[in-house]
């Protein structure tokens, strides 16, 4: 598990990849993440026909998502690297399988997505709660990949209620709020605005499940201090060790841990309070051993 400090920042990255059909800047680091990559994602976006203005897709997950209950508390989740790892490289492919992870192909050359252990499981568990996919993806991947996992997995459909991908999030500089239509590129920064989540807007009703703290909140090094109090959820969130097929701790089972901590919580009166008081969490990380 890498301590937050290690994280890189929901930031935009002109540098194309060495190795383009690996899709990653790392070798545990997902291509699509979208925290690392910003205008080669678009690039590959483009190339792929990932972002279609009238997408098959999206409209196939639509039939999936439930109405919001309001009088629920919601659970945002993070998709690349806390629920999935999408893999492209034949190599990396065939190594996950011999691993034994399960997964689900993709349309054409868009690869195979591997669930998280316990991924099934997961979502059964989440009654009681507004499920969101909240992601740094692209539309067209995340929708992609969220339809194809429910069409393969009845236990995820009639679970997710909203899905929210790159073009929600909040992008910022290191002075100032950007607007939203500002391209990508270097020093244009991302963070998720919990307030998207539910119609009402209530980021107290809503819990982050994401394996990068630069996601709910802003660096310490943006200037404008009204801005980075705005946007800090960190009181929201239950920090997960980053999902990749290559690490030993793989299976280790996070989602079962991360469900036990919902279930305990749900009927708090203040439930935030009551998520960071939870055994079960340690300065905001899940707690797990690599040798469970």
């Amino acid at each position: 598990m890498a301590p937050p400090g290690q994280r890189t920042s929901y930031h935009a990255s002109s540098t194309l990849l060495a190795k383009i059909g690996g899709y990653s800047l790392s070798p545990n680091k997902s291509f699509r993440k979208g925290s690392s990559f910003g205008d080669v994602s678009d690039f590959m976006d483009k190339i792929f026909g990932w972002n279609q203005s009238s997408s098959k897709q999206v409209t196939a997950c639509r039939k999936f998502l439930v109405k919001e209950n309001p009088g629920l508390p919601t659970v945002a989740l993070d998709l690349d690297g806390t629920l999935v790892h999408t893999l492209v490289d034949p190599a990396q492919i065939a190594a996950a399988e011999r691993r034994g992870f399960t997964g689900c192909r993709l349309p054409g050359t868009m690869g195979l997505c591997v669930q998280r252990p316990g991924l099934e499981e997961f979502f059964s568990a989440l009654s009681g709660y507004n499920v969101v996919i909240f992601s740094a993806g692209g539309s067209e991947y995340v929708h992609t990949a969220v339809s194809h996992l429910m069409a393969e997995h009845p236990s995820l459909q009639n679970r997710v209620c909203k899905i929210l991908c790159r073009g929600d999030l909040t992008k910022y500089s290191e002075s100032s709020e950007l607007p939203s239509q500002m391209l990508i590129r270097d020093g244009v920064h991302y963070v998720k605005d919990l307030r998207k989540a539910r119609q009402d807007g209530n980021a107290e009703k809503v819990i982050i499940i994401d394996d990068n703290p630069d996601a709910y909140q802003v660096p310490s090094w943006m200037k404008d201090e009204d801005f980075r109090n705005r946007y800090n959820f960190a009181t929201n969130a239950v920090l997960v060790p980053e999902f990749s097929t290559a690490q030993p701790e793989a299976f280790a089972p996070i989602l079962r841990q991360v469900s036990q901590v919902l279930r305990d919580i749900r009927l708090a009166e203040d439930r935030l309070a009551a998520l960071h008081k939870h055994p079960g969490l340690k300065g905001g990380w899940i707690y797990h051993s690599v040798d469970c």
